[in-house]
């Protein structure tokens, strides 16, 4: 890539608002300042903070033109939500991408998502994924890569992909890895002015979705930092699940009453069960002086050992069950596609037509099976080893055995039957360790990932073919 922008080269305006971010913005700034792509600008949206930010931001923007720095009237902090679409409503360039002001980009980052955009003219938008960082803090520390809804190189319709994040919110867009024309964002901005703090950047991807065409990225160079004001690290209180409401009300209005069956299914649905994760109201609980206070909080300690107690002696034994299958296979319907085969226990499993909901299999072959123990042939011998190759775009294997080795499982065999794009889903039925571990060895690293267990949903591996 030329440092100098080529006179066709599209203008990327780059927005990031900040709120007291003063230990991080100038490495946050700078990542985007020193990136191969030169043409672009950096929007900086004032949101009121105390800390100093906004004078390192004017130092910023004394020393290259191409900051601009943004400050609501009367210097008011605002919030996430109109911060940014202050920015989007000023954006000059062909192409908008999103920072927080503790987030960072390798140097190449913008290149790539151009160059992709650049060679997919039908997409509207670029969906990536992201670090969740650590390390920055903590060199021991894991830093973790979000999943994708799709391989990376795929075109999807926008209302896929927005139905596969319904399905499962780990496979939504990180702000820091979307890139999206203007043209199709710019109506966003009185929408994502409703949502200060929480779900704006989500307002943001499903606007788009609805809207348009995404291709999805492979690259890993955004990192998502994480911190104790970090969003994240902030996420799971009942105040989310309410505003996660508001968010879903959102969403099925710009669905309308002629919206997208699957859709609006999928809302629906996830607006009932996030409805009955909330408590009951509850009567007023006595305060710190009421002599049952200290009384209740005792109690609530020990119930709260014993369950954990019942718990613990409880997850050995732990088994899934069809409905936890079929809420797994759900979770992730938007990879059973196209020609699929499903291997195991098919009886638990039941019709994979209707456990994994709308899907859009051309077809699908079932094999029942239990596989081979740690004594059964491997290689050539296996009794996987006759399957085709290229042949499958999603196999889904519900595992019922325990623990064994690699070339047992036959999933050198799964891998090779799979096309490029091509998903493998696992749902083990009972507790293996080791099954991540040994899909790593076969599929890569940064190709698995793992849905955590808990609720209705059994857990998941995934591991994906890179396209081609």
């Amino acid at each position: 890539m030329s440092d100098r922008p080529a006179e066709d080269d599209p203008l990327v305006s780059v927005v990031m608002p900040f709120l007291d971010a003063a230990p991080y913005i100038r490495q946050a700034a700078g990542s985007v300042l020193r990136q191969s792509w030169t043409n672009l600008e950096l929007l900086l949206v004032d949101d009121g903070g105390t800390d100093g930010s906004d004078r390192v931001v004017c130092e910023l923007a004394e020393a290259d033109p191409r900051v601009r720095v943004l400050v609501h009237e009367g210097r008011r902090n605002r919030g996430t939500g109109p911060s940014r679409a202050l920015a989007i409503g000023r954006a000059r360039g062909d192409l908008v991408a999103f920072l927080d002001a503790d987030d960072a980009w390798e140097p190449q980052h913008v290149a790539d998502q151009v160059a992709l955009l650049q060679a997919h003219p039908e997409a509207d938008l670029v969906c990536g994924r992201a670090w969740t960082w650590r390390s920055w803090r903590d060199p021991a520390a894991t830093d973790v890569l979000s999943d994708l809804a799709f391989a990376p190189g795929v075109v999807v319709s926008g209302r896929q992909l927005l139905a596969a994040v319904l399905r499962n919110g780990a496979v939504a867009t990180p702000t820091c890895s979307l890139l999206a024309r203007r043209e199709t964002l710019v109506g966003v901005v009185p929408h994502v002015q409703a949502f200060a703090g929480l779900f704006e950047d989500q307002v943001v991807n499903t606007w788009l979705q609805l809207r348009g065409t995404a291709v999805m990225s492979g690259a890993t160079s955004a990192w998502y930092r994480m911190h104790e004001r970090s969003i994240s690290a902030r996420l799971g209180s009942e105040a989310e699940a309410r505003v996660y409401l508001r968010f879903l009300t959102w969403v099925r209005d710009r669905l309308g009453e002629d919206g997208d069956a699957e859709l609006v299914e999928l809302v629906d649905r996830a607006s009932r069960r996030t409805t009955e994760s909330l408590p009951p109201p509850q009567a007023a609980r006595p305060g710190p002086g009421h002599p049952r206070h200290a009384v209740l909080r005792a109690l609530r300690r020990q119930v709260g050992r014993i369950r954990g107690a019942l718990h613990r002696l409880r997850a050995p034994e732990r088994e899934v069950g069809p409905e936890e299958v079929a809420w797994a296979l759900h979770r992730h319907g938007a990879d059973v596609r196209g020609d699929v085969l499903v291997l195991g226990d098919v009886l638990a499993l039941g019709d994979v037509r209707t456990v994994a909901g709308s899907i859009t299999a051309a077809s699908v072959r079932t094999l029942s099976l239990s596989l081979p123990g740690p004594q059964a042939a491997a290689g050539p011998a296996h009794p996987l080893a006759d399957l085709s190759s290229d042949a499958y775009d999603c196999v889904v294997l519900v595992q019922d055995t325990g623990p064994v080795e690699v070339g047992d499982r036959g999933l050198r065999h799964l891998r090779r039957a799979l096309r490029p794009a091509g998903v493998l889903l696992v749902v083990p039925r009972r507790e293996d360790p080791s099954l991540a571990e040994d899909l790593r060895a076969v599929f890569e690293w940064d190709a698995v990932s793992e849905d955590a267990p808990g609720g209705p949903y059994a857990p998941v591996l995934r591991a994906f073919i890179p396209a081609r």
